[in-house]
């Protein structure tokens, strides 16, 4: 038999070749594969500082435990490493954060999407924080101004729950905080 040709393989990144990058290379170990992301577009940003406001405030004044954005990393139950926008971590559950990143599943975590990510966050990274044990997981769509929150059943996700303009989000992990929808996109270009 033929030796097949026009096949290329690679081999799996592992979590040191993660932690070797340097420091300023925005990177996530997926699947074994090391998957650069570029710099966001403003309008992520100012998405991602509306949330964080709204997240830091409510959790502080609560003392219901942490919140970081990005980047930081979080070391998941299934071996991949991700920076997701933004991380909860609930205060009986804080010495998860013990070196240079997140070391097991969150309790909740955002991702506001990108062009470049919409594969990653929507299927990927939504298998992979399932797997791990993600409690909630929120994909924000600034295009479509939109949000989607998936609560953790039985290890999978359920249907997600569509919020747009005018609803106002509850979350199962954090139930007194009332997030308007409209809050999220404020500031946009």
């Amino acid at each position: 038999m033929a030796p097949m040709t026009g096949i290329e393989t690679r081999p799996r990144a592992t979590l040191e070749d993660y932690m070797a990058l340097p420091d300023d290379v925005r990177a996530e170990l997926l699947a074994g594969e090391l998957v650069l992301t570029p710099a966001p577009h403003t309008n992520h940003q100012t998405i991602l500082l509306n949330l964080a406001v709204r997240f830091q405030t409510h959790v502080r004044s609560a003392g219901l435990g942490r919140v970081w954005m990005a980047p930081v990393g979080v070391h998941l139950p299934t071996g991949d490493v991700v920076e997701p926008d933004l991380v909860f971590l609930a205060a009986d559950r804080i010495s998860l954060n013990l070196g240079p990143h997140i070391e097991g599943a969150p309790d909740l975590l955002v991702e506001v999407l990108s062009p470049s990510g919409v594969v990653q966050d929507r299927i990927v990274k939504r298998d992979r924080y399932a797997r791990s044990g993600v409690r909630e997981y929120w994909i924000v769509d600034g295009d479509a101004r939109t949000l989607d929150v998936y609560r953790l059943v039985d290890g999978a996700f359920a249907d997600p729950l569509l919020h747009k303009p005018g609803h106002v989000v509850t979350s199962w992990v954090l139930p007194e905080l009332q997030l308007p929808v409209d809050a999220i996109f404020e500031d946009l270009d």
